[in-house]
């Protein structure tokens, strides 16, 4: 472990000090003939992106006020990290020419940090430049080929005695149901020490969906641009038709994938919003979203399992052509709506709060279940002109609420 005590970053609203920063190893050694973990080929295809995803947690009733247990906290975690990643090996190891983990236990990232503001500061009104310093080395976003870390933590805890769990996990190899399960499980061993009995990742990703002879295409990468980001609400009594264009493939195979399958098992589907010249309204969009969800699902997904690769070639083909349309503009959505989000107790408490960093993602939507399981938090970015008609939408104001307080 290195003690750093080092001040990162100073906002007029926010100080943080990194106490210390170490590498947190599996607590047994992966075995020999399991030291090459072969990725599949839609994780190939994947872009290295960092997904980042930041649990926040109030001070206990019981804590004190004058002897805060900061120190007891950061030990439970890290040795439940490293109990976790033991069951979760290929985790703890490097990516290897988008193609392999390397499974060496050269471990995780982990620093413990020191936020000098009220975590309710946070809360009543979150801002991008404050949540962005809840995570690690800048890795929220990040896509740079020559990372190969697989996941790190940023634990931090607030002058309040209430604390931020901040994650960043690489989408080549983890899809949301894979970083919320290994979170979950995580929190599982931190809060009972017999939960590896019941924690049982299934690595069946590269057996599902094995590359083969297919030729590999260059890896994915999602455009960036110079974006802003917004958060809107919507309760639960304004919610119509919110439906999202990536599909969780494991529900949705014949027969159904288990829940606690490892890897990035997601692909999507598109709705063109043109036709002919002429513009589509919204009660048309959210039919056609519906209807190819289950045109994809039953072409394509359901067939998955039987006769890949070649109903995954014809589907890429399909795809090629929705996307080879000149001037073509391309607006992502990802649910992570129905994901038990909130379920991660690590011995304190479910999260009072959890949300995303900032996106840089140029032209993506991400929606997340609200705390109550009834309402949705929706993350749009867009680009500067975009996003100032977007945000001046009446039937959007008459539905959202903009940025408002967690506190609520």
């Amino acid at each position: 472990m290195i003690h750093l005590h080092q001040t990162i970053a100073v906002l007029p609203s926010m100080e943080v000090e990194i106490v210390s920063r170490e590498t947190i190893k599996p607590s047994t050694l992966t075995l020999p003939h399991y030291r090459t973990y072969n990725l599949s080929f839609l994780e190939q295809l994947n872009p290295r992106t960092y997904t980042p995803i930041v649990y926040f947690y109030p001070k206990e009733a019981s804590a004190s006020d004058h002897y805060p247990n900061f120190c007891d906290k950061s030990d439970q975690l890290k040795k439940s990290l490293s109990e976790t990643l033991a069951i979760y090996y290929p985790f703890s190891g490097r990516i290897k020419d988008r193609v392999y983990i390397d499974c060496n236990d050269e471990g995780v990232i982990f620093i413990e940090a020191r936020i000098k503001v009220q975590l309710s500061q946070i809360l009543e009104q979150p801002k991008d430049e404050e949540l962005d310093l809840l995570f690690t080395d800048k890795l929220q976003w990040n896509d740079d080929s020559n990372l190969t870390v697989i996941l790190a933590v940023q634990v931090s805890f607030f002058d309040c005695g209430g604390m931020a769990v901040g994650i960043c996990m690489s989408h080549k190899v983890a899809d949301t149901s894979t970083m919320i399960n290994f979170i979950n499980d995580w929190a599982a061993m931190t809060r009972d020490h017999k939960a590896d009995q019941y924690v049982s990742p299934k690595f069946i990703a590269e057996t599902l969906f094995p590359r083969g002879e297919i030729p590999l295409p260059p890896e994915s990468v999602i455009e960036k641009g110079d974006c802003i980001s917004k958060r809107y609400v919507f309760d639960a009594s304004k919610i119509a038709a919110l439906k999202a264009l990536t599909v969780n493939m494991r529900a949705r195979m014949v027969p159904p994938l288990p829940k606690s399958s490892v890897g990035s098992m997601v692909w999507y589907y598109a709705v063109s919003t043109a036709e002919e010249e002429s513009v589509i309204e919204l009660h048309e969009l959210v039919t056609q979203m519906k209807e190819r969800m289950a045109q994809f699902c039953g072409t394509y997904l359901e067939k998955f399992g039987k006769e890949w690769p070649s109903i995954f070639l014809e589907c890429m083909e399909e795809s090629r052509k929705s996307f080879h349309i000149q001037n073509l503009v391309v607006y992502r959505c990802s649910s992570w709506c129905r994901f038990p989000i909130y379920e991660a107790d690590f011995g304190w408490g479910k999260p009072i709060w959890v949300t995303i960093a900032s996106c840089v993602l140029k032209n993506t939507i991400f929606l997340i279940d609200a705390r109550n399981g009834e309402g949705i938090e929706v993350y749009v970015n867009l680009e500067k002109q975009h996003m100032d008609m977007f945000e001046r939408d009446p039937e959007l104001l008459a539905f959202a609420s903009l940025n408002p307080s967690v506190l609520i």
